[in-house]
């Protein structure tokens, strides 16, 4: 387990002061890492903090990343990407449009694993206009 993803797994062990002034500001410095990998294990442990307050709070921030890791060379990347979008968009609700266009662009890619989830994902998922 890398440090991105434990992080967000320790949400639910933490005050929320500890989140706030430690684990949040963590999980922002990993997300601006200049490795895709690094950024990737933070994307990819966000699920494990549901529809809670900290998962709110992250998930503007992962928007972002998630549509540049969305674009990487390397499949398995894009497939925890996709992976992680039913998650993402609950947390973001009605602002969620941009983080759909990455489910909905999944249907092009050239991995049939990747176009396989995210077509479950948009067939399985809630409007974000719902939330």
């Amino acid at each position: 387990m890398s440090l991105g993803s434990a992080l967000m797994k320790c949400h639910a062990h933490v005050s929320k002061e500890m989140w706030s002034a430690v684990i949040g500001p963590a999980c922002n410095k990993l997300l601006q890492d200049s490795e895709a990998d690094v950024r990737l294990a933070v994307v990819g442990g966000f699920s494990s903090l549901g529809n809670s307050p900290e998962g709110k709070d992250v998930a503007p921030r992962l928007t972002e990343v998630i549509i540049a890791l969305a674009n990487d060379p390397k499949w398995r990347i894009r497939e925890t990407v996709v992976q992680q979008l039913p998650a993402l968009i609950a947390n973001l609700g009605k602002s969620a449009e941009d983080v759909v266009s990455v489910c909905v662009n999944a249907l092009d890619d050239r991995v049939a694993a990747i176009r396989e989830i995210a077509c479950c994902l948009l067939y399985t998922s809630p409007s974000p206009r719902d939330s």
